[in-house]
């Protein structure tokens, strides 16, 4: 293992910024099970997909004339360019169909989440493990058991994410949520701190801001760089003034 996952977390324990990005993951948790239903929508939407992609396409199914047929799923993803528009139409309708007759109704209940998520990655079509977990862990923001460990955490734990089996996945995430739990942070707060600093963002609202309210009204190249503090309005505002204006 590199040690780099032991510098993660001695840098985490010690960051002035934990209580802020733990309160800002609880301010966005999920309230409804339908919220529950978003958090997987963005989860589906992100594989295989650059950030802004996944928010483009996000933001254009909120429409709810998006989800009017098949079809009309289908057109809305390919004009957000998130790319495997068959696949993904075929994915999510089936995901929604199910979902609202009731098939996942236990997904608003916590415990014992590592041992549901794993039988709802043998369930759903089109998302994996890690994918599964994104969902889960951002509905459950301060849980401990689960982790959404993408390429670059894998790397740093010595796998092959092309060769990587449910087993190696489990080791990883045990060993993360153990060193979360030691330090008293959520993983999924870890998880978010980390990849802010490998994208030198300063907090994750430059892809988590769908989720505040009022959200949906900023365009996406506006997020980009959002601190904990800044206003959703006033960045709106300046994006505009900016298109209105250019350089």
């Amino acid at each position: 293992m590199n040690n780099e996952i032991e510098k993660i977390f001695e840098t985490v324990k010690d960051d002035p910024q934990v209580e802020t990005y733990t309160n800002y993951v609880k301010s966005i948790a999920p309230k409804t099970s339908n919220e529950v239903f978003w958090r997987f929508i963005f989860a589906f939407l992100s594989i295989h997909s650059t950030y802004k992609s996944n928010l483009r396409g996000y933001m254009m199914l909120r429409n709810p004339g998006a989800w009017s047929t098949y079809q009309t799923l289908r057109d809305a993803l390919v004009a957000s360019s998130c790319g495997m528009h068959n696949q993904r139409a075929r994915f999510l309708w089936k995901f929604r169909e199910e979902f609202f007759r009731g098939q996942y109704s236990d997904l608003t209940l916590e415990p014992g989440l590592q041992r549901r998520r794993n039988i709802l990655v043998d369930k759903l079509l089109g998302i994996g493990m890690a994918k599964v977990s994104f969902a889960l862990e951002m509905s459950f923001p301060t849980q401990s058991s689960i982790v959404c460990l993408d390429v670059h955490h894998l790397r740093l734990y010595g796998k092959d994410p092309n060769k990587l089996t449910k087993k190696d996945y489990m080791e990883c995430e045990d060993d993360w949520c153990k060193r979360s739990r030691a330090v008293g942070v959520a993983p999924f707060v870890v998880r978010n701190i980390f990849w802010d600093r490998l994208k030198k963002q300063p907090s994750p609202r430059f892809w988590s801001y769908v989720f505040e309210k009022h959200g949906d009204q900023l365009p996406v190249e506006a997020a980009s760089g959002l601190k904990f503090e800044d206003s959703l309005e006033q960045r709106k505002q300046q994006h505009e003034k900016m298109q209105l204006n250019p350089l």
